[in-house]
């Protein structure tokens, strides 16, 4: 029974298991349980009717849940990465450069060739509920924007607006396109930050960030994107 008992702690579960990963502190927030509170002792294991009542209690409980937020609000952020195409220049002042741009599903016929790129891992008929949920975040605070910085250097920080345009086209024509920006760091050992901000001061990491961008290959084709010419035709 002790045995039983034990195995089914689930809270210490989750403290052995976070202690095991030592985490350094800026991984440690990106770990979190949803431990939602019943208002009444729950029912027997073997208790198979109860678990429809159960669901919606809990989905009740946890409807206005601010770490259920949290937890869609990061995993949103992971949905885009960065992914560079050009080797990283050296600037006259002795810190280094990288250019690249936001994109996603790119219109046919435009000829680009993309030195480095953000994408976003979501399917294209998820983009439009993208930007219906980014046009929100747009009327309830400053956001959204996209932070890029040199985490040794926070004075080198530079905000990247998502604007109204960004999101029309991604409610109306299922298309993620966001103007070329420049991540400048000090060194190739530095730590590159991109984050994402839906709202004021919540700052949720891009997939893969912070990391050192000298550690990421490169791709060395060019990408050439066409428009107003079908598929068939490419």
């Amino acid at each position: 029974m002790d045995h039983i008992k034990s195995s089914l702690d689930s809270e210490k579960t989750w403290t052995d298991y976070y202690q095991q990963l030592n985490l350094p502190p800026m991984y440690r927030d990106r770990y979190q349980r949803l431990n939602p509170i019943l208002s009444e002792d729950p029912p027997a294991l073997d208790d198979v009717a109860c678990m429809n009542s159960l669901q919606m209690k809990t989905r009740k409980y946890m409807q206005d849940d601010t770490a259920l937020n949290r937890a869609a609000h990061r995993l949103l952020a992971t949905s885009f990465y960065f992914e560079k195409t050009m080797p990283i220049d050296n600037l006259p002042d002795g810190t280094l450069q990288c250019t690249g741009m936001f994109c996603n599903n790119p219109p046919e016929f435009v000829f680009l060739q993309d030195p480095g790129t953000i994408r976003c891992r979501l399917p294209r008929h998820a983009l439009s509920e993208l930007g219906n949920f980014l046009a929100n975040a747009h009327e309830r605070s400053q956001g959204p924007y996209f932070i890029t910085r040199d985490k040794d250097r926070p004075q080198s920080a530079e905000q990247h607006p998502i604007d109204q345009k960004t999101i029309s086209n991604l409610i109306h024509k299922c298309q993620w396109r966001f103007p070329t920006l420049r991540l400048n760091i000090s060194s190739t050992l530095a730590f590159m930050e991109i984050v994402l901000c839906l709202w004021k001061n919540e700052e949720l990491p891009i997939s893969g960030f912070p990391k050192r961008l000298q550690q990421e290959n490169f791709r060395t084709s060019k990408h050439l994107w066409c428009q107003n010419v079908p598929h068939s035709n490419i």
